[in-house]
């Protein structure tokens, strides 16, 4: 799993007064796998047009950040950040951010960072949010049609995910339908190009960011949906490497996907939902699984076996389309989703152990 590591001063100011974190990007590669970049904020400006926007005091690089707690405290809005606690009172319904107490140490294979349980997406149970942000770019832009496409694969790999979960007799809703919700639609124009011919992966990550300041906010979301998590789904019409933005401890807690209209390893073909499953998976917990991402080789080697169909393992299985996700989420991948709290190969390879 490839990563970016710089660290902005801007970030490290905003760690004080926000309790942001960090991101792991995850991309999906021919073979199922990803790469990482780093989320930093900048004071960039960015025309963000649709959608429910905040107001100008919402907008204060300064205002706190609160969180995401399935079991919220009742009379107070509680931020953790390296073991220290900041509270608010507030009317509305109470929200917890999941803040790591201390930056995990450096990834290696074989000791993933894990996002289970942090972040603004952290557990895959009960009502989680994904907003739709579509990007206009110099050389692409979005029909009405093609907006459409893009949530009918969305919510093709949502009921995929809701059906793997129950079939672990875990509830979760994925709320994601932009034409029913119309304040989760948002839509901006960015002047650079975002293509796997050119290095986008800063100024992207910057303009993400400030979007999260000007535009989503995500808190007010939370409460209006009386949710348990949220993340922003980045739509850009190329041919790309979809990947995902996971708070692990380091970089933005507020947790967001990058999805590409078309697969960049695949002869710019339209993109599957099985990669967008794949992705909205890695922001509530799922690891890779495949050879060379974040466990060894005797683990890849295992999985392949076992579950060669896996979906944290491959999304080139034969049998999907643009309608139908044939793939299976394996126990492995089931409990680091949380959704089982023991498998039997936590004994036969620790380093599965989620933590």
């Amino acid at each position: 799993m490839k990563k970016r590591l710089a660290v902005n001063i801007l970030l490290i100011g905003m760690l004080m007064l926000t309790a942001c974190g960090g991101a792991e990007k995850s991309a999906v590669l021919q073979q199922g796998g990803n790469d990482n970049a780093e989320n930093v904020l900048t004071e960039n400006k960015v025309e963000v047009i649709g959608g429910n926007q905040t107001d100008e005091s919402s907008k204060s690089v300064m205002q706190e950040e609160e969180a995401i707690d399935a079991k919220p405290d009742e009379d107070s809005k509680t931020v953790e950040l390296q073991g220290e606690t900041v509270s608010a009172e507030s009317d509305e319904r109470e929200i917890q951010w999941n803040v790591a107490e201390s930056v995990q140490e450096e990834e290696s294979l074989g000791n993933p960072r894990s996002s289970y349980g942090l972040g603004s997406a952290p557990y895959l149970e009960g009502r989680n949010i994904l907003v739709s942000m579509f990007v206009t770019t110099p050389e692409s832009t979005w029909t009405e049609e093609e907006k459409q496409q893009m949530l009918k694969k969305v919510e093709t790999a949502a009921v995929y995910i809701e059906e793997a979960a129950r079939s672990y007799e875990i509830e979760t809703e994925l709320i994601y339908d932009f034409t029913e919700y119309p304040e989760l639609y948002k839509e901006t124009v960015v002047d650079f190009l975002i293509n796997e011919e050119t290095d986008f992966l800063d100024r992207l990550d910057e303009e993400i960011a400030l979007w999260f300041e000007e535009s989503i906010d995500y808190t007010k979301m939370v409460d209006t949906f009386e949710a348990d998590g949220i993340a922003t789904m980045v739509f850009v019409n190329n041919p790309g490497i979809s990947y995902a933005i996971v708070y692990d401890g380091t970089d933005n807690v507020k947790e967001s996907l990058v999805l590409f209209s078309e697969d960049y390893y695949n002869g710019g073909k339209a993109e599957l939902p099985i990669t967008y499953a794949h992705e909205i998976l890695h922001i509530f917990g799922a690891h890779d699984l495949y050879e060379g991402a974040e466990f060894t080789s005797e683990v890849t080697e295992y999985v392949e076996t076992t579950y060669p169909r896996e979906i944290m393992l491959t999304v080139t299985l034969s049998g999907n389309s643009e309608t139908v996700i044939d793939a299976d989420v394996s126990p492995i991948t089931a409990y680091h989703l949380g959704w089982l709290n023991e498998i039997e190969e936590i004994n036969l390879y620790p380093q599965l152990i989620r933590e």
